[in-house]
């Protein structure tokens, strides 16, 4: 899953004025679905602004507890998504060659005005879902350890401390693609599994010393990255 307030989809409009290895939802792109982009903000905070899944701010002191806390609200927020009725998305796309689904949903997030003051606003939330047969979650999660094999965009990355046993600091830099800068990341990541085998993986952007920035490279940050492994018969349930 992936929480961010820079993402977006094609409006299916679009997308079916030319052969696409994508079938579209429905609804998705229509007056209804659109509304996934009204802007509902409103002066007031939220009830629970300690919920907020992302430790940018949080973390910017060099401090074991505070990287700990990020990690910690990353992961549950993604259980929380995880968990969330079927009915609270819309489906967006399918891919016809591998079965993966994309489903989008809105949450609550905030934006900072000036240095105090928060605004309430809805963040996309986009979620790929897809059964992979024949591997067991720990197989699928060896395979997301090694992200040159399957994302192009991923250019470099380093483990820069492990923090406890089951948290760790990381760098991570994306290639510039269609003429964008080289983006690059500060992140504190969690990995946690349960008795019923299944594996989650969450990442959050924090903003540390031990990361310092790079010239050349624009500092990107996300509120939200992460997969859930899900055992099911002889497979995996993957949701990212």
């Amino acid at each position: 899953m992936v929480l961010s307030s820079r993402l977006s989809i094609r409006s299916s409009r679009s997308a079916r004025s030319r052969k696409s290895e994508f079938e579209y939802g429905s609804e998705f792109g229509d007056d209804d679905a659109s509304a996934m982009d009204d802007d509902r903000s409103s002066e007031t905070d939220f009830d629970d602004l300690a919920r907020r899944p992302s430790g940018i701010s949080d973390s910017s002191v060099a401090s074991t507890s505070n990287y700990l806390d990020a990690a910690s609200r990353a992961m549950s927020k993604l259980q929380t998504l995880h968990s969330s009725p079927d009915s609270d998305w819309k489906r967006a796309l399918t891919q016809k060659k591998s079965g993966c689904v994309v489903y989008v949903t809105r949450e609550k997030s905030y934006v900072s005005q000036g240095r105090t003051a928060k605004k309430s606003h809805y963040a996309p939330v986009y979620k790929g879902v897809l059964d992979i047969e024949g591997f067991a979650p720990t197989a699928v999660f060896a395979v997301m350890g090694t992200r040159k094999l399957w994302d192009d965009w991923y250019k470099e990355g380093s483990l820069v401390e492990n923090i406890s046993d089951d948290a760790s600091l990381t760098y991570m830099c994306m290639k510039g693609i269609a003429g964008s800068s080289t983006r690059d990341l500060s992140l504190v990541e969690k990995v946690q599994g349960s008795p019923t085998g299944t594996i989650c993986f969450a990442t959050t952007s924090v903003v540390t010393p031990k990361v310092p920035r790079v010239a050349g490279r624009v500092r990107a940050s996300i509120a939200l990255n992460g997969w859930v492994l899900e055992p099911i018969g002889r497979g995996t349930r993957l949701s990212y």
